[in-house]
């Protein structure tokens, strides 16, 4: 029940910290996230512009609930992008097209982010 209550201050701060430190994209880790932020990544995605990124190292069950969450994160997100090419199978099979995902394996591109520079935070 607390959770409920506080949903809306987190929503908001959620909105307000992201465009106060003028973010400029959403990266998703999990497919399940979007159950607890859909409304502030659906406000910064529309009224914003705001890219989503789904990054993924699991395969997601094909149940129901993730069926319609890959539905609805395929029309959110600019591009999913997966560690192997059974992520990227496991997301086909919830409904996300094969045009949507990048897979990048892990370790394999390490000369194309060497020279990569962090972010001063």
């Amino acid at each position: 029940m607390i959770t409920l209550v506080n949903i809306p201050r987190l929503y908001w701060q959620t909105i307000t910290i992201f465009l106060r430190e003028k973010c400029r994209l959403i990266v998703c880790l999990c497919i399940s996230s979007l159950l607890n932020f859909f409304l502030p990544i659906f406000i910064l995605r529309v009224l914003f512009n705001v890219p989503v990124i789904f990054y993924l190292g699991d395969i997601p069950n094909p149940n129901k609930l993730n069926k319609s969450l890959g539905w609805l994160a395929q029309r959110l997100s600019s591009t999913f992008i997966v560690n192997s090419k059974a992520v990227m199978q496991g997301l086909v099979q919830i409904g996300v097209s094969h045009d949507h995902i990048q897979v990048i394996y892990n370790g394999k591109e390490i000369n194309n982010f060497c020279s990569a520079k962090s972010f001063p935070f």
